[in-house]
């Protein structure tokens, strides 16, 4: 995976993330937190990718 398509799937889960922040309802709130601690930490895990490879996000 090159340094675009991290930027990308980065961004991609920022818009991910929004969705179910402003979707989210009591009945689904456990399973929403889940899932966006989930992609909150992938996100993590790209951004640290990129300062590797010294790209600024």
């Amino acid at each position: 995976m090159n340094a675009y398509e991290l930027m990308k799937e980065f961004y991609d889960l920022d818009n991910e993330i929004l969705e179910l922040v402003n979707n989210k309802n009591k009945k689904d709130a456990a399973w929403m937190d889940k899932a966006i601690d989930s992609k909150l930490s992938r996100q993590l895990e790209i951004k640290h990718t990129l300062e590797r490879i010294n790209v600024v996000l």
